[in-house]
């Protein structure tokens, strides 16, 4: 089945409580006929499903989902801000049965109510201790069936499936401790033989409280994770003023239309992207586009939904709106990047799959063992030491570990203008070791300036650039761009040439007024049999100091040449050198001419180049740096740099690219500053680090804690621990995991790139 065939749709999940969840979720939607793939994520709430039209359609999907034991619905933007709400039912959730909880615990410490009075005939009745027992009963009973409601139905449909959870472990431990305390009451009043005169009721109430505790605190950690989003989210205004006749009318910002005219007042933020039509502000667009400083506008200058009027008031004409927009774009791409699955969550999944059946089976030969050779303290540790393990095994760290560290990761990096388009790419980014760079537009400025024009024989400075004029006008060449800069300069008029054709890399020729017009590099000329020897030397001394030439022919006969110079970035040097720091190999790949390329290159410290290519050859020289064991980043910014984008292991594309260049790319720079090349770099380090030190916590905590659970160490040292005590440690290992991701929310990548050039310079 191709792609093209398939359908995508994501879904917004509800009843997740674990990494085991979306498992269970994963491995039954992958068995329905139609579905292509699924990739369900715990800590987004949600599932991505490709699936195949003509056999299977949304509604049917998301049924198969209801029948796993869960809810989906087709995912809004918007439904990320569910988790302040979620956030808060999970604290109402806790706090009514900690009202419950906390007195349980206090009256069953205080008046001894885990033990049954003694029941011998002729034994005086303790009627305090009964009533204390009654009423610890009672409470337990309210919080199992009131507060623990959920957690049971949820472990029922778990096991109508045939598969288990950390609600099945929970609902079975605290089932357990429960049944077994209501008999030994029951037996106590009756004829019935009690098992033994302890009780657990309190540690089934206890339990089911630190439960919703955990995930009251889980709730509040990963709202914090996602706040990134939703600071882009709280970026779009409500209100918008639209002039319509002469009128100015309010309106829902979402209800602007292109082509509709918004005023916008000093301080207001911009409603959608458009074209300024009156007026000349500042406007702040820090947390679209990572640029510290107001931006000056014009008229016909572009404005970017989302951003921050200064001081003065404008006019503007709406060009993308709604779903269009830069700003929901950016918001869709980092929500993808946060629902996609870095590779080492795979290793995560493959665990928390059989982590709650292990844990089951765990817990029976628990009970077993100490039933058989439990010696003295059999009573007690046969009953609370399998339900210890119960508790203590569910795999909720193991399931946060990874998606909570992208989650974190991926909207801390959108906040400071640098877009992953997903876990992989992150994970993929810190294992690079050769880095390519296009030339024009990404390590220079891409506005070269026309510095030369040589022209042969009668004819005029003018002349050649008229002629160039031709054919160029309607290119988005950054060349191109340069020589009409100059052509408008000197207010040079010109004709449109017909059947205008780019030569790939090399040049663009066209006819004008019956005449071919050829204008390119030495090697167009070369292969078109155009002599230039009279120019030679003037070439070879303007691409000597790094400049671009290129040559002019009408008809077959060179008129002259044209030396063009570019800036490169003044970071450029810097980034390259911290870059070969860190042992990576860069390259740069250009179509410009040797001499050129190399004396760039030699200006920023590049060891590698390769020059004078096709924007097909980068793609091909990418595959051979990969098959000889590379793994490489490409970074760029122009049209023709998007296949070598897709064929590099990481594609980075820089602010000012294409939308071709950015398509193709795996990461984007929102800003055209190459230090936050430097800054993706550290923050993928960081996010790996984290979701490594999140896996071994995860990991180690349940290798420790099962086996103390399980009272192993019970004889030796007297290490044992309560069914109340591993909820509470359950709960503490998953917000630790939580918290850990949370804290690459506030780092901060881009204040430590500042540069030490602070003047650009001329290549």
């Amino acid at each position: 089945m191709s792609k093209q065939e398939l359908e995508k749709i994501t879904f917004t999940i509800g009843g997740m409580h674990c990494a085991a969840c979306a498992v269970t979720l994963e491995k039954g939607l992958a068995k329905v006929e139609g579905v292509d793939s699924v990739r369900v994520n715990f800590a987004m709430g949600s599932a991505s499903v490709e699936y195949q039209p003509k056999l299977i359609d949304v509604e049917v999907v998301a049924k198969e989902v209801d029948k796993l034991g869960y809810s989906a619905k087709a995912r809004r933007q918007d439904d990320i801000l569910n988790f302040r709400a979620e956030t808060d039912q999970a604290r109402r959730d806790f706090v009514i049965s900690a009202f419950m909880g906390v007195p349980l615990f206090f009256i069953n410490m205080l008046s001894g109510a885990h033990m049954l009075p003694p029941a011998e005939l002729g034994a005086p009745i303790d009627v305090g201790k009964i009533a204390s027992v009654l009423v610890v009963a009672a409470l337990a009973t309210v919080m199992m069936f009131v507060s623990g409601r959920g957690i049971f139905v949820d472990a029922f449909t778990q096991l109508r499936n045939k598969s288990a959870n950390m609600n099945s472990l929970i609902a079975l431990g605290t089932g357990a401790a429960y049944s077994f305390s209501i008999y030994n009451l029951l037996a106590y009043f009756t004829d019935l033989q009690p098992l033994s005169e302890h009780l657990y009721f309190e540690a089934a109430g206890v339990i089911i409280m630190l439960v919703l505790l955990g995930r009251f605190l889980e709730a509040r950690a990963s709202g914090n994770a996602k706040k990134a989003i939703v600071g882009l989210m709280d970026l779009r205004p409500q209100k918008a003023t639209a002039v319509i006749g002469g009128v100015q009318v309010e309106i829902d910002s979402a209800a602007a239309q292109v082509g509709m005219n918004l005023l916008v007042r000093p301080g207001e933020r911009v409603p959608a992207d458009g074209e300024i039509t009156v007026g000349e502000p500042s406007i702040d667009e820090a947390m679209l586009t990572g640029e510290s400083l107001p931006v000056e506008k014009s008229v016909g200058s572009k404005v970017i939904g989302g951003s921050v009027n200064g001081a003065k008031v404008f006019e503007m004409r709406v060009t993308h709106s709604g779903e269009e927009s830069y700003l929901n774009s950016i918001i869709q791409m980092v929500s993808d990047a946060q629902d996609s699955k870095a590779p080492i969550q795979r290793i995560a999944d493959r665990i928390a799959g059989v982590f709650a059946p292990t844990a089951l089976a765990l817990a029976v030969i628990t009970f077993v063992v100490w039933y058989f050779f439990g010696g003295d303290g059999r009573t007690v540790m046969m009953y609370s030491a399998p339900i210890a393990v119960l508790i203590i095994a569910c795999p909720c760290a193991l399931g946060l570990a990874t998606p909570t560290a992208v989650l974190s990761g991926t909207g801390s990096a959108a906040r400071q203008g640098i877009l992953f388009k997903g876990g992989e790419a992150l994970e993929r980014f810190t294992k690079v070791d050769a880095i390519v760079f296009d030339k024009t537009g990404t390590l220079t400025y891409g506005l070269p300036e026309v510095v030369l024009v040589t022209p042969l024989g009668e004819y005029s400075e003018e002349d050649v650039l008229q002629v160039c004029a031709t054919v160029e006008n309607n290119s988005e060449h950054p060349i191109a761009g340069g020589i009409m800069r100059e052509v408008r300069q000197r207010k040079l008029t010109f004709k449109d040439a017909s059947d205008v054709e780019a030569l790939s890399g090399f040049g663009v020729r066209g006819v004008s007024e019956m005449k071919e017009v050829l204008i390119g590099s030495g090697r167009a000329m070369h292969n078109h049999k155009i002599d230039v020897e009279e120019l030679k030397d003037t070439a070879e001394s303007e691409m000597d100091r790094g400049r671009t030439v290129i040559y002019v022919s009408l008809d077959g006969q060179v008129l002259g040449l044209i030396a063009l110079m570019d800036k490169f970035k003044r970071e450029a040097p810097e980034v390259i050198k911290k870059l070969k720091e860190e042992g990576l190999k860069v390259f740069m790949f250009t179509g410009d001419n040797r001499r050129s390329a190399k004396t760039t290159a030699r200006a920023l410290g590049i060891d590698h180049v390769e020059s004078e290519i096709r924007p097909e050859q980068k793609g091909e020289l990418i595959r051979a740096l990969r098959k000889v064991g590379y793994h490489v980043t490409m970074v760029g910014d122009g049209i023709n740099d998007a296949p070598a984008l897709a064929e590099a292991e990481i594609g980075v594309a820089v602010g000012s690219g294409t939308d071709v260049a950015k398509q193709a790319a795996d990461i984007i720079l929102l800003k055209s500053d190459l230090r936050y090349l430097l800054a993706a770099r550290e923050l993928s380090r960081q996010t790996f680090r984290v979701i490594k030190q999140n896996l071994f916590w995860a990991l180690i905590y349940n290798l420790l804690a099962i086996p103390i659970a399980a009272g192993v160490f019970y004889y030796s040292i007297g290490l044992k621990l309560s069914p109340e005590l591993g909820a509470l440690a359950m709960a503490f290992s998953s917000v630790l995991v939580v918290s850990n991701s949370v804290r690459l929310t506030w780092l901060n990548v881009i204040g430590g790139t500042s540069s030490d050039f602070d003047q650009e310079a001329a290549v």
